[in-house]
């Protein structure tokens, strides 16, 4: 019985100092420059993939071919494309978790922590190997459901983690939606064209995937600015309450020698 406590109390400290870790962690790398570096990379490599392939091939469409297919694309597209997908799925990964440790509502909520954790492995794992494995790979499309199942999962998460708030954040609420909304309909319309697949006559499933993915990375930008803007002015204040503060002890120190 002891034996089992001890193992709680264990596992409770082990906790505890991982979270310290990747608090002080993200104290010295604030998590919206992973955010940046997410859209950097992901955003450059498809830009210039995309580049790359119609500079040579101009048959390439985005309502005929899916983002994947950069990765066999000439002219160097396919080096770049395998180069940027994974670095921008572990940029989001170090993101994301930033944006865990920041939520007091996971702190409350926390039956979702499992949820989310899954969901941004998923994401990560998904796109990494997507990047590594082609599109005539099997794994690619393992991959791939893996990377959108996470993205879905996890601005779910958001979803009702921001729904819950008292005052709720209609921005974000909007951003979350559409990334959730965007992905789940390409997942779900991808999944119904194997069983159905005429379905491509009707949409465009290659265009809903790239609806899916520059909602996504807008979404990540855009929040990243908000939180540089907003740890900017938190600097600003801090510095504007420091000078107070050595100006309210230069009068105070006036003020005694003149009493003395």
């Amino acid at each position: 019985m002891m034996d089992q406590y001890f193992r709680i109390d264990y596992k409770l400290e082990l906790e505890k100092k991982l979270s310290n870790y990747f608090l002080i962690f993200f104290d010295k790398i604030p998590g919206y420059y992973f955010g940046l570096l997410t859209v950097f990379f992901g955003g450059i490599s498809i830009i210039l993939s995309y580049i790359l392939y119609t500079s040579i091939d101009n048959s390439y469409s985005i309502f005929t071919h899916y983002i994947s297919d950069l990765g066999i694309g000439p002219n160097g597209a396919n080096l770049s494309f395998a180069f940027g997908l994974p670095i921008m799925s572990l940029m989001a990964f170090f993101y994301h978790l930033s944006e865990i440790y920041r939520s007091k509502k996971l702190a409350i909520y926390r039956f979702l922590l499992v949820p989310v954790w899954l969901s941004i492995i998923s994401n990560a794992i998904g796109g990494i190997l997507a990047g590594i494995f082609d599109i005539t790979f099997l794994m690619h499309s393992v991959a791939a459901f893996l990377y959108f199942t996470g993205v879905i999962l996890y601005y779910l998460m958001l979803l009702i983690l921001t729904i819950v708030e008292k005052n709720v954040n209609k921005t974000e609420l909007i951003l979350y939606a559409i990334v959730f909304g965007t992905s789940s309909f390409f997942l779900g319309i991808s999944l119904i064209s194997f069983l159905f697949p005429d379905l491509s006559d009707i949409i465009s499933i290659t265009f809903t995937e790239w609806i899916a993915v520059f909602s996504y990375l807008p979404a990540i930008l855009i929040r990243s600015l908000y939180l540089l803007q907003m740890n900017n002015k938190k600097k600003e204040i801090e510095e504007y309450a420091q000078y107070l503060i050595i100006l309210n002890n230069k009068y105070m120190h006036f003020n005694i020698e003149e009493v003395s």
